[in-house]
């Protein structure tokens, strides 16, 4: 049969939200990496879940099965819409059959290090209380505290649910490299983990610990600020869970969250899955860090040659970045290679100006004006911008995302 090797990039503003369709079109196998924010969940997301609801004939007893969900770091524009769609199963279970049938939920959090301050020689039930208070204020900030705050109450969330195997089949409750089999199977397709590293993970911990022993011995509000500033957003970038996706046909796919670009050369390099001259080819790569030119370091994009990149960003935070497309257009040379994006170009201009303010100029930051010289020739770079609204879908099995629910097209 046939085999679906696609992914779509759904528009989640200044997020990542990805579905990868699996399996052969009569039997899908669904894997969700990343969520967006709660508008992602609200919108496309859901209208996707219940598109492939629909397409399958999924009773109405049954929720649509979801293989894996990973949530690739604790960052609101990654983590909200998946929170978001987690709540809002656990309220419709109260009165109606599931909407979705989690199987395995991969999701590095701190809630173990939130209960070890249960002993009275760390905290008071009146420090926790406080501190649990001004967690929840600060979910609404754009902060490292406010997401890891989200990823604890994530990972409460996925527990009420009940029958979902968290962070299988890793050792010791944390999804990292080296620490399950090389590679997982997922129907046909297999994963391997190629980040974070223990030492990533550690250090987003520490923070942490530091954050949770201060307020949990005198909170207040001066302390939390105080103590909230010390947990750096780059650390809960690096902490990124990063995979390769492998058919059994040999089309591949690197997922990478908002890890740096060396980071995840180093990933690759410890899996033992680069060549003699140090690259490795795959037919899909996402971009970290919504195409930053800090994250997209030069290792990166001379290290992983893929046919198809995509970016996910709409301008917001200046990302996707020109700068790092010239380079990277630079870097290909004459390879054929299309870069697809998850908003217009306009879109991307108007929202990168506004950031800018002043320093906005066309000749260094327009997309649009960039595109022109590739939008209008069959050249060997191709750009693949959306029409607003709809998602970026790349096919790269040899069945077909329309296929799916079409009994007998496999």
């Amino acid at each position: 049969m046939a085999q679906l090797f696609s992914i779509e990039a759904l528009p989640a503003k200044q997020g990542d939200c990805l579905m990868v369709y699996l399996g052969t079109p009569e039997r899908p196998r669904f894997a969700l990496f990343d969520g967006g924010f709660v508008e992602t969940f609200n919108g496309p997301l859901k209208s996707r879940l219940k598109d492939l609801r629909t397409r399958l004939g999924v009773a109405d007893t049954d929720g649509l099965p979801l293989d894996l969900v990973t949530v690739s770091h604790m960052d609101h524009d990654h983590i909200a819409g998946i929170l978001r769609m987690v709540e809002q199963e656990i309220e419709g279970r109260r009165y109606k059959p599931p909407f979705i049938d989690i199987k395995v939920f991969w999701l590095n959090s701190f809630e173990t290090e939130m209960a070890r301050l249960t002993t009275p020689d760390e905290a008071d039930a009146t420090g926790l209380a406080a501190l649990a208070d001004f967690s929840k204020s600060l979910h609404g900030a754009h902060s490292a505290l406010a997401s890891i705050s989200q990823g604890i109450d994530l990972a409460k969330a996925v527990n009420v649910i009940g029958g979902i195997k968290r962070n299988h089949p890793f050792r010791d409750n944390h999804v990292m490299a080296g620490t399950a089999p090389h590679a997982i199977k997922l129907g046909s397709a297999e994963i391997i983990v190629l980040g974070p590293h223990q030492q990533q993970l550690s250090a987003l911990m520490k923070d942490w610990d530091a954050y949770l022993v201060k307020l949990a011995s005198k909170p207040s509000d001066e302390a939390a600020l105080a103590a909230a500033k010390a947990i750096d957003d780059s650390i809960t970038n690096l902490s990124s869970i990063v995979t390769l996706l492998k058919a059994d046909t040999g089309e591949s796919m690197l997922l990478t969250g908002d890890a740096l670009g060396d980071h995840i050369v180093s990933g690759l390099k410890g899996a033992g899955l680069l060549t003699m001259n140090g690259t490795i080819e795959v037919d899909m790569l996402k971009m970290p860090h919504h195409g930053s030119t800090s994250s997209n370091t030069d290792d990166l994009l001379n290290t992983v040659l893929a046919r198809h990149y995509v970016i996910s960003g709409n301008g917001v935070h200046r990302n996707p970045e020109r700068s790092m497309l010239e380079k990277l257009v630079s870097i290909r040379k004459g390879d054929r290679i299309d870069i697809h994006f998850t908003y217009p170009a306009d879109i991307i201009d108007a929202n990168c100006q506004k950031a800018l303010k002043g320093n906005w100029r066309i000749s260094e930051h327009s997309l649009t004006d960039w595109a022109e010289a590739y939008l209008h020739n069959d050249g060997p770079v191709q750009l693949r911008f959306p029409i607003q609204g709809q998602s970026a879908l790349i096919e790269l099995g040899p069945a077909k995302f329309a296929q799916i629910g079409q009994i007998g097209d496999a």
